[in-house]
């Protein structure tokens, strides 16, 4: 299905193809009891600090910060794991990456070396009102 959207989209300009890369990207998440809740994933580029420190301890916290006035924010707690090519995790993360890519990448980048799997533990509530430091789940 995302293969089918990146070959189908190859041809047509970013603006025109997006309605097409949204409907696939849709359809993959039209089934939520199919999606793990508790995983988050993104690809890595480099392969340098953020990987060497994460290969050497693999616990992450993750914030996350809203616009303001209300700067809501998130703190996700957890544990990544790296996956690479052939794991279907990586693949379906690298075609991810790919659907919605405006721009080639500043540095030439033929493919992405790996990629994570945030596996979420805790959520802290930590925007500046309300429930700060509250933790969520």
């Amino acid at each position: 299905m995302i293969t089918r959207a990146l070959e189908e989209a190859a041809d047509e300009p970013w603006e025109e193809s997006q309605p097409a890369r949204i409907a696939a990207a849709r359809r993959l998440y039209e089934n939520p009891e199919h999606i793990e809740r508790r995983m988050l994933g993104l690809v890595e580029v480099f392969q340098g600090q953020t990987y060497r420190n994460l290969v050497r301890n693999p616990l992450m916290a993750l914030q996350y910060t809203g616009a303001g006035p209300e700067y809501q924010s998130f703190q996700l707690n957890g544990v990544v794991q790296t996956v690479g090519p052939g794991d279907p995790r990586f693949e379906l993360l690298y075609l991810m990456r790919q659907l919605f890519e405006y721009n080639a990448f500043h540095i030439q980048q033929p493919k992405y070396p790996s990629g994570y799997v945030f596996w979420i533990s805790q959520v802290f509530d930590k925007s500046p009102r309300g429930r700060a430091g509250q933790r969520i789940r």
